[in-house]
């Protein structure tokens, strides 16, 4: 079989995925690609050991078909033709997932590094057909660069949450919340890798946050870096995902130390949080916070949400909200809460940290 690096043959890549053209003659699938034009050749029992989806495809079209035609289907040589989930994917994306599974041990860090721009293709791909073995070794990989950037982590944790890719995921939200903790009070990137996070889903917007808050409350901790590493995956998965967390009638998040944080080269860049944030303590003189929050509640209850200044309340028949505000040296706080005890609430968040102007200070 070619090296997985090989330079593909596009007319007729059958030759890369089932390492040895001859095969494609003892073929009894055929993937038909539109887009490109060509009928990849494939085996059943191949497919249905690397892919749920497949394997239950295949028993029931065996079960509607009887053993008459069925015999007589196999003495002409005639192909079953597929096409869905494969016409929506590109044809190097279905070459290259054919491959990982006609040879697992493919699954390597070098291989899906080489292939990293078809990935996300490869992924979704996979995910459509349950191919646990290939999404195992994907997830693994991605967790790893989830965790190296704050533009890798936006991206891969969007696939994570598409895909179900727990370890993704957990690294993915780990990183954002330690990109928060790492910026220098007034960091112009505050803004921007805030607004970052309305491409994800809610769920991991309430866990980053949640991380950052569990960061910041981990005093014993030497550093806030270390203490979002010290989060146990099992709490972020928890923070993001669980009923309880999305539909408590009021959840709060105390930030006792931010006061003493803004003050520092790694302070937070932080602001009232999606579903309750308290901010207890006196911004520093000089250092302002801004923050925009969009709450849209989701289904029968109401909500209120208030700082100490103001209130407004959320209903079926109103249910969204825009609300901007300043936390200045007196300080504010802020929390969303049910009065039902159930619901769930979409929420975007943006903040801006501000420094004071030069001629101000």
């Amino acid at each position: 079989m070619a090296p997985f690096t090989t330079e593909m043959d596009w007319a007729d890549p059958a030759a890369f995925y089932l390492g040895d053209g001859s095969l494609a003659d003892v073929a009894d699938v055929a993937i038909v690609h539109r887009a490109s034009g060509l009928r990849l050749p494939a085996h059943s029992h191949i497919l249905a050991q690397q892919s749920r989806v497949m394997r239950d495809l295949f028993l029931s079209l065996r079960g509607q078909t009887s053993g008459r035609k069925r015999k007589a289907d196999e003495e002409e040589g005639a192909a079953m033709e597929l096409e869905s989930p494969f016409n929506d994917y590109s044809l190097q994306e279905v070459s290259f997932l054919l491959r990982l599974v006609y040879r697992p041990s493919d699954l390597t860090d070098r291989n899906l590094e080489s292939v990293l721009e078809h990935l996300p293709g490869i992924t979704r791909l996979a995910n459509s057909l349950n191919a646990a073995s290939q999404l195992a070794s994907v997830d693994k990989f991605l967790a790893v660069k989830a965790a190296h950037s704050y533009s890798g982590a936006v991206k891969w944790t969007q696939l994570a949450e598409q895909c179900g890719l727990d370890n993704t995921w957990a690294a993915g939200v780990r990183a954002l919340a330690s990109k928060f903790l790492k910026l220098p009070a007034g960091a112009p990137p505050a803004y921007r890798c805030a607004t970052g996070l309305i491409g994800l889903s809610h769920e991991t917007v309430i866990a980053v946050l949640a991380a950052v808050a569990a960061a910041v409350n981990r005093i014993d901790s030497p550093s806030l870096n270390t203490a979002v590493s010290s989060i146990p995956d099992a709490a972020i998965k928890v923070a993001g995902r669980s009923e309880a967390a999305l539909g408590s009638a009021s959840l709060v998040w105390e930030v006792p130390q931010l006061a003493s944080l803004l003050g520092k080269r790694e302070s937070p860049a932080i602001g009232p949080a999606s579903l309750g944030a308290t901010f207890q303590d006196e911004c520093p003189p000089g250092v302002a916070l801004a923050a925009a929050l969009t709450v849209q509640l989701i289904g029968q209850t109401n909500a209120v949400v208030s700082t100490r200044r103001q209130s407004h309340t959320l209903s079926k028949s109103n249910p969204t909200m825009g609300w901007s505000w300043f936390m200045d040296t007196n300080g504010m706080a802020a929390r969303l809460s049910s009065a039902a005890g159930k619901g769930t609430f979409k929420v975007q968040v943006e903040w801006l940290e501000l420094q004071p102007s030069a001629d101000e200070e």
